[in-house]
């Protein structure tokens, strides 16, 4: 089970929503006025290191620790316990009037307001007494017994207004009597005290034979009589803050300060004090207290048990300074790396030196640099070139000549324009402000933009350029957190494309010896070829030499054949 010490703090919950409002606004406003200064084309550009993600978390860390300080505020508790306390004080009765005529003016409020807020303020400092509320008007009742729990008599004091009773009239006398019947009830020694606020006019309810009971219980009357004693019509304060005089068969009703009547009743109890408040008189009740009771005599009230809780705003306290810390830790605008925001550094420089510069030579500088705010970049590059042509040696013309290239995407045009705008500017011994680091900066981005081309042979050169002059940019600034994000980025893609080559030229070397090996097979295969050719050569002429001896076998033969018959015809002829 957990309780709030000071509840009412948690209204303040409801300022976030206005801080809400304005964070919101703030963010409508900061877009407002970017679009102003510079056109749709290029906010985006100029934007860019802004991180929208990072505002809004900011902004919600802020507003997480304002309702942590919030609740710190209204003091947080828990860990119920009950506690032994054993109180040395006093019996101390509050009456207060709240009839129609404490509504009358005191000061800039009322008499009733005036002496709720006394007692309010009296409590604060009242230590170990018993403390009771009674109020009256045409009737009297306790609104509150005897008690050291202040909180709870507030409580009841705060919902006091002049309707809290039911008749209307002003019974003090009754109100006293209330107070020796239900608080005190039988006689005591002099622990007790009775505080009475009011204007002092009764209606016949015999105060000072009230006051003489009350001395019979030994307590001591205090009264504060609110108002004048003279009297004046009784003009109260209305609700819309105006004010009404009272009236009564048609004649105002008079008011006034009863002080004899109050004197007698203070007269009748032993130590009784009168003490006059008048209408522009501050009613301060703790002056009061501290003069007529707390120097009183004290007694030992009985040991009970209080209900206390463990506080833990402290919990709160340290939840805000750590969301306060983590927030202001979170940068606003975030690293650009080399890839997505190099571009931001090619903006016109500053011309810084114009007496050393043709006045034309500066205008026309100026004139480009405007033209290339609103994005037309061609135009700009013809300004320089005329810029130029009146002073060719110019670095800050080269330098924003060659940032067009770079926009346009003609990376080693723009590398060559920033090497010649460096190597003027230390000829000239120039000293714009951080122009050697922008210089370096540019030529690094341009060297990394051309090693990321697709159709670049040779990278690796590049990429080590770029890694070159980040390092001499990082030396110009050693605390630039963005050019040693960019300086990483270009050694991992240095390292990258080292390491591409490398796998390129193994694969390359294995793709030698495999080639050997396939022209070996190949000869191989030719030589069984050329074998096999030869084998079929020869048995192709080994058949054509055995057709051909079988030919001429066949041939002989038939010579032969005919040689005999020759033979054998002449022998016929003979």
């Amino acid at each position: 089970m957990s309780s709030w010490q000071s509840l009412h703090y948690l209204n303040l919950l409801w300022l976030l929503f206005p801080l809400i409002a304005l964070f919101v606004f703030a963010h409508w406003r900061r877009k407002s006025m970017l679009l102003r200064f510079a056109n749709p084309c290029q906010t985006e550009r100029l934007a860019k290191s802004a991180s929208a993600p990072a505002r809004f978390f900011r902004a919600t860390l802020f507003l997480l620790a304002c309702a942590a300080i919030i609740l710190a505020l209204a003091r947080p508790s828990w860990n119920k316990s009950h506690q032994p306390f054993k109180a040395k004080g006093r019996d101390v009765v509050f009456i207060l009037d709240i009839s129609r005529s404490m509504l009358a003016a005191h000061r800039n409020t009322t008499r009733l307001e005036e002496a709720k807020f006394a007692i309010q303020e009296c409590l604060s400092t009242v230590r170990g007494d018993r403390v009771a509320l009674i109020i009256f008007a045409g009737n009297a009742k306790v609104a509150c017994p005897l008690t050291h729990d202040y909180a709870a008599f507030l409580a009841k004091h705060t919902d006091v207004d002049d309707r809290s009773v039911t008749f209307g009239g002003t019974m003090l006398g009754d109100a006293i009597r209330l107070a020796c019947s239900s608080i005190f009830k039988t006689r005591a020694q002099l622990y007790r005290d009775v505080i009475v606020i009011t204007d002092g006019e009764d209606m016949e309810s015999n105060p000072v034979q009230a006051a003489e009971q009350l001395a019979e219980l030994n307590a001591r009357l205090i009264i504060v009589g609110m108002g004048d004693s003279t009297p004046s019509p009784l003009r109260i304060t209305t609700p819309d803050g105006g004010t009404e005089t009272i009236m009564d068969n048609g004649k105002p009703v008079m008011t006034r300060l009863d002080i004899d009547t109050l004197q007698k009743m203070t007269e009748a109890t032993t130590g009784g004090i009168l003490i006059p408040v008048p209408s522009d008189t501050m009613l301060n009740l703790n002056d009061i207290y501290s003069k007529y009771i707390e120097q009183q005599v004290k007694k030992d009230f009985e040991t009970h048990s209080v209900i206390t809780y463990e506080e833990k705003y402290q919990l709160f306290l340290v939840m805000a300074m750590v969301l306060l810390t983590i927030m202001i830790l979170i940068p606003e605008r975030r690293r650009l790396a080399v890839t997505a925001g190099i571009a931001l550094l090619f903006a016109a420089l500053p011309v810084s030196a114009e007496n050393a510069m043709p006045r034309e030579a500066v205008h026309l500088i100026n004139q480009a640099k405007r033209q290339m705010e609103a994005n037309d970049l061609e135009a700009a590059k013809e300004s320089l070139a005329k810029s130029l042509e009146l002073q060719a040696d110019n670095p800050l013309a080269i330098y924003n000549r060659a940032a067009i290239d770079y926009l346009q995407g003609n990376y080693q045009e723009a590398q060559n324009g920033f090497q010649q705008a460096l190597t003027l500017a230390q000829a000239q011994e120039l000293d714009y402000p951080d122009f050697q680091e922008k210089v370096n900066l540019a030529i690094a981005s341009c060297a990394f933009r051309l090693s990321q081309k697709e159709d670049n042979q040779n990278p690796q050169p590049d990429a080590e350029r770029a890694v070159k002059y980040f390092k001499n940019a990082l030396d110009c600034n050693p605390q630039n957190l963005t050019t040693k994000d960019n300086l990483n980025t270009a050694k991992l893609n240095y390292k990258a494309i080292r390491q591409k080559l490398k796998q390129q030229q193994q694969q390359q070397s294995a793709n030698g010896n495999d080639g050997k090996q396939q022209d070996n097979k190949e000869d191989d295969s030719q030589n069984e070829g050329n074998n096999a050719q030869n084998a079929q050569k020869q048995n192709q002429e080994s058949n054509e030499n055995k057709e051909g001896d079988n030919q001429k076998n066949e041939q002989q033969k038939a010579l032969e054949d005919l040689e005999q018959q020759q033979r054998q015809a002449a022998s016929d002829l003979k």
